[in-house]
């Protein structure tokens, strides 16, 4: 079976989430995802730990059908009133994405003083480092990285993409649920058993 052949059946990185870890990379102080309460919960939450606020606009079955404009114009507003953020970024989701939210409207309408990053991205994508790609080129165009900065991480992830097909998460139709290398120790010589082993 070819590369292209394969159907892979396992769940598989968000573009979502790799928006999101970017945008903490970035230094942004606040993420707004413009979706439902508990798209990428698990990792919003943990995101906090890294100092980076995340926080929804939850929408509902209302927005879905009649859209989320206003609620992410309130949402941006209320962020900056709660954590006077440097930089802002704005990330789309599945639900916001497929019923064509223009997330640059509502900020032009917030019209915050603050660089703003804004991502439209959805967890549908195969790579997600499609997700990492569209948070760069939006900092690119805030002015947040320059051309060749992004050029650089752009390459990077090619080749991350390449090695995810080649021996990652899209190399196998399935893949069992593994925590890799759970060896515990304190000497980094002693971390490369993690390799040895298979870990």
């Amino acid at each position: 079976m070819t590369q292209k052949e394969i159907s892979i059946i396992h769940p598989r990185p968000s573009s979502i989430v790799a928006a999101l870890y970017t945008l903490r990379d970035l230094n942004v102080d606040v993420a707004i995802l413009h979706g439902p309460p508990g798209c990428s919960f698990k990792h919003a939450r943990l995101l906090e730990e890294d100092g980076i606020h995340v926080v929804t606009t939850g929408l509902d079955e209302n927005g879905f059908v009649f859209g989320g404009h206003d609620k992410l114009v309130q949402v941006i507003n209320k962020s900056i009133e709660l954590f006077n953020p440097k930089i802002l970024g704005v990330v789309g989701t599945c639900a916001s994405m497929i019923i064509g939210e223009e997330m640059h409207e509502a900020v032009l309408e917030a019209n915050p003083d603050i660089p703003v990053i804004e991502v439209e991205v959805h967890a549908g994508y195969h790579n997600n480092t499609k997700g990492v790609i569209f948070a760069l080129e939006s900092a690119l165009d805030a002015g947040i990285i320059d051309h060749k900065e992004f050029e650089r991480q752009e390459y990077l992830l090619q080749k991350a993409t390449e090695v995810e097909k080649k021996f990652g998460a899209a190399s196998k139709e399935y893949l069992a649920p593994s925590r890799g290398c759970l060896l515990y120790t304190s000497d980094a010589a002693d971390d490369l058993l993690c390799v040895d082993l298979g870990g």
